[in-house]
């Protein structure tokens, strides 16, 4: 029975024309059945047809990874047939399947296709900007598997996570870090004019950018904004320069027209760089006309008196008494002339017996006698 021979004896005699038995395994112990003996005519013949290979069903110690374990098929196998185990059934750190093979009883295993995992004693670096830690898996895992680290366990002021996988006993690392932003609402402390106190902050702003408080929230008296600088969640930076002083109501300037020094204040409180037009330069001097602004410039306050005129004269302005042999009589100008400026009349017109010029002269808006040559 496939290249096992032996002799097979009857355990009684057998007539001619009959059969008896003996167990295939007297021969090959490797197979099952019966060997079917027949009797014909003194001749004895032997039918091995019904001889089959055993099966394998008993244990097999397989080794992967350094680990070894004893392995039973599922199910009874028959000779020359083959099952697939999973690797982790050995070495749970270990991916992919072995073979168990039974060839004529005999059990034998090819663990080639076995790929290693990762043990928890491996290590690897995580790195997130500058700061380092290592990592080991808390148990053997299989190849293929991912575990998630969080940015912050590194780097304080990083979120997301660290993807590390096992890959055939490698363990490879994929960042999903990014630098913490300054959610809303985070505190800021500034000072501004005397007044300290702390404002939050609007909107998020992400790490390296800058974000603003209006400066008003710390201190009413000022405009513009106050410049924040955010650097992986914190608020490394408060910038106050841009913040601006009003010019209050109670802020008085002195302003010279014509030699007369008069106090000025805003009509209401004035933002940094606005200006407030229609001021009547009259309310400094009234003899000057036209209007001068007012210009706020970080709480200092000037004004602009350029389009200050002085006033002139017309023939509606109050005339001169001038005198002429015993005749007095107001005159004044029958034109438009301007301050400064010089206007003559006969002396016919206070006395019509005397001859000559009367000079008047416009001052700011008042007339004067500079002669009268009568």
């Amino acid at each position: 029975i496939r290249e096992a021979s032996s002799a097979v004896y009857l355990s009684e005699d057998l007539d001619s024309g009959e059969n008896a038995t003996s167990a295939c395994s007297g021969v090959n112990s490797a197979y099952a059945g019966d060997i079917v003996l027949k009797c014909a005519a003194g001749v004895l013949k032997a039918d091995s047809d019904n001889c089959l290979p055993r099966g394998c069903s008993t244990a097999i110690e397989v080794s992967i990874g350094g680990t070894t374990k004893s392995v039973t098929p599922s199910s009874e196998m028959m000779s020359g047939t083959t099952m697939q185990m999973d690797c982790s059934d050995v070495m749970a750190s270990f991916t992919g399947t072995f073979s168990l093979s039974c060839s004529g009883s005999v059990l034998t295993a090819d663990t080639s296709s076995c790929r290693p995992g990762c043990l928890a004693s491996s290590s690897v670096n995580l790195t997130v900007a500058g700061q380092t830690t290592s990592w080991s898996p808390s148990a053997d895992i299989a190849s293929g598997v991912t575990s998630a680290v969080t940015c912050e366990s590194v780097n304080t002021g990083y979120e997301g996570n660290i993807d590390v996988t096992c890959f055939y006993g490698v363990l490879s690392v994929n960042l999903g870090c990014k630098a913490k932003s300054c959610a809303a609402g985070s505190t800021v402390s500034a000072a501004l004019g005397g007044t300290a106190t702390s404002v939050a902050t609007t909107g998020d702003i992400l790490s390296g950018l800058s974000g603003n408080v209006p400066c008003g929230d710390v201190n009413p008296d000022y405009t513009g904004d106050i410049i924040v600088s955010c650097v992986q969640g914190a608020i490394s930076g408060v910038d106050a320069t841009r913040c601006l002083k009003k010019c209050l109501t109670s802020l008085q300037l002195d302003v010279v027209l014509g030699g007369q020094t008069v106090q000025v204040s805003p009509s209401s409180a004035m933002t940094s760089d606005s200006r407030e037009f229609g001021r009547q330069c009259s309310s400094l001097n009234n003899g000057f006309t036209g209007s001068f602004s007012l210009h706020c410039v970080d709480g200092v306050m000037t004004a602009d008196i350029s389009d200050c005129t002085e006033l002139g004269c017309t023939p509606s302005t109050a005339g001169v008494a001038v005198e002429s042999f015993g005749q007095t009589k107001t005159v004044t100008v029958a034109a438009d002339i301007a301050s400064g400026a010089s206007y003559q009349t006969l002396c016919e017109y206070v006395n019509e017996q005397s001859t000559g010029l009367v000079t008047l002269e416009c001052n700011r808006g008042a007339l004067s006698l500079v002669s009268a040559e009568c």
